[in-house]
């Protein structure tokens, strides 16, 4: 079976357990990802937080009004490998079964599938994703998440927004901006667009809901998304 990475997918955390574990998704994800392993299509996962990290983050604010980002980070990392142990009891002997705690090349080993979470405070999942797909020389960082693509703006505050196709890295990072603050949800995380731009990684962002659309995109096949890289 090949070694080389086929993908890094950053599944969004709220798809995973939003607010409990979505127990039926996990099984459905994992079946689509043995699919894959069986086809020698070799990818790996790192799970966010979602609505269980932001609900630990709020919580600890309305706690102590001055908690750090740090901190807060911090409580939203042991969430994403909650999540992500959930995912690995699914995967069994095809994927690593210890979590990864960097995004160095060791993250990764031939033939498995490698699942984890967050590393460091000041990043979301998709930047360990983007971290973790240039470390690897992975081309491709597919972001599986709650809306179908790029938008201008918030699809859900500005109804009738078309979606974008394709995107480039530089409009991309216009519209994601540069700041991050604990427990704030982007489509794409500013960390990672400018690390789709550096590292030249395409990136694709994919409504994780619908997993037939989201492994036809997984085999390079066509489907219903965005494309972020240059022409």
């Amino acid at each position: 079976m090949s070694a080389a990475p086929s993908f890094v997918l950053s599944l969004g955390g709220s798809l995973v357990a939003s607010p409990v574990p979505q127990v039926e998704y996990v099984q459905k994800i994992a079946a689509m990802l043995l699919r894959l392993r069986a086809d020698g299509i070799v990818g790996h996962v790192v799970i966010g937080g979602g609505t269980v990290a932001r609900t630990y983050i709020n919580a600890a604010r309305a706690i102590n009004p001055q908690v750090s980002d740090a901190e807060c980070d911090e409580l939203g990392i042991i969430c994403t490998r909650l999540n992500s142990k959930l995912l690995l009891s699914a995967l069994g002997t095809a994927a690593r079964q210890d979590i990864p705690l960097d995004t160095t090349p060791d993250a990764v080993r031939p033939g498995l599938i490698t699942v984890m979470g967050g590393t460091f405070p000041g990043q979301t999942t998709d930047a360990v994703s983007a971290k973790l797909a240039r470390a690897i020389g992975c081309p491709r960082m597919i972001n599986a998440t709650n809306v179908d693509g790029v938008y201008p703006a918030d699809p859900r505050k500005n109804p009738g927004l078309q979606k974008y196709q394709r995107i480039s890295h530089d409009r991309l990072i216009e519209i994601v901006g540069t700041e991050h603050r604990a427990g704030a949800s982007f489509v794409i995380d500013p960390i990672a667009a400018r690390i789709f731009k550096e590292s030249n990684i395409t990136g694709v962002v994919i409504n994780g809901q619908d997993i037939e659309n989201l492994e036809r995109c997984l085999r390079g096949q066509e489907f219903n998304g965005t494309i972020i890289g240059n022409q």
